[in-house]
C-alpha cells in the first residue's frame, strides 16, 4: 500500500487556526500574545518532531513547555510602546516581564 507523504494537520489543530483566523484581529497585547503563543508552540512541537525522527533524540515535555514560556517572554520584553492598562499590567505580571514595556 502506497503511503501519502503529504503533512496532514490534526482536525483540532486546523480548528484553532481556523478560529484564530477568524477570531483574533487587532494589536493588542492579549491577541498578540495569543498568536506569537501559537506560534511558538506549533514551532517548538515541530522542532521536537523533527529531533525525534531526524536525530533520534528525545527532550522532556516539561523542558519543551519551559522553552516556549522562555521564548514568550523574551519576546514579550522585547515589545515598546505597549499601551498602559490594567489588562496589559497584569499580563505583565503573570508573565514576570517588565512594565518597562507599557507606555
Amino acid at each position: 500500500m502506497a503511503r501519502n507523504n503529504v503533512c496532514r494537520v490534526p482536525s483540532c489543530l486546523a480548528q484553532e487556526l481556523e478560529w484564530s483566523v477568524q477570531n483574533k484581529w487587532g494589536d493588542g497585547m492579549h491577541n498578540c500574545l495569543y498568536k506569537l503563543s501559537l506560534a511558538a508552540t506549533l514551532y517548538h512541537l515541530w522542532r521536537e518532531r523533527n529531533f525525534r525522527v531526524f536525530q533520534n533524540k528525545k527532550v522532556d515535555p516539561g523542558m519543551v513547555v519551559q522553552q516556549i514560556v522562555s521564548d514568550l517572554r523574551c519576546c514579550m520584553s522585547a515589545w515598546k510602546n505597549v499601551k498602559r492598562t490594567l489588562s496589559n499590567q497584569r499580563l505583565c505580571q503573570w508573565w514576570h516581564v517588565s512594565w518597562n514595556i507599557l507606555c
